[in-house]
This record gives C-alpha cells, sequence and structure tokens, in this order.
C-alpha cells in the first residue's frame, strides 16, 4: 500500500489511462462496502524504512509485466 487514501475510480482512472483506453470508468449503482481505502503504513515506514514508491510508475511497471506476459501467452495457445 501507499498509505494514501485513493478511491476505486482514481485509480481504474490511472489504470486505463496506462493502457491507452478509450473506456469509460463506470461506477457500480450498488454502493461499495468502503468507500475510500488506504492503509496506515507509519510503522512499516518507522521501523523497515518503507518507501512505497510512486504509484504512477507501479501501475505502469504492472501494465507492462502483465502485457508482456499476455504477448507471451497468446504464442501457446491451443486451438
Amino acid at each position: 500500500g501507499s498509505g494514501k487514501v485513493l478511491s476505486s475510480h482514481h485509480l481504474a482512472t490511472m489504470v486505463f489511462a496506462e493502457l491507452n483506453s478509450s473506456s469509460d470508468v463506470v461506477l457500480s449503482s450498488f454502493p461499495a462496502r468502503m468507500r475510500n481505502f488506504g492503509f496506515d503504513i507509519r510503522k512499516a515506514v518507522e521501523q523497515l524504512n518503507f518507501n512505497p514508491g510512486d504509484l504512477s510508475e507501479s501501475i505502469r511497471e504492472y501494465v507492462s509485466q502483465k502485457k508482456t506476459a499476455f504477448e507471451k501467452g497468446k504464442g501457446s495457445e491451443k486451438n
């Protein structure tokens, strides 16, 4: 966790942007169990020198890894 409160809408928007998706983020009509969520990482920062890094960069790396895995998997599909 980054220790920052972030809405699922904002997170989805960041992922869509990284994927260069033209899709819209569509919110559910059902109320969420938790509106916004964030971990309290103070103890990890203080005791372990934890540095969560930049969320945008983490999303970029994650998307890149998933794209690579997807491309590798396409050649191994059984027809």
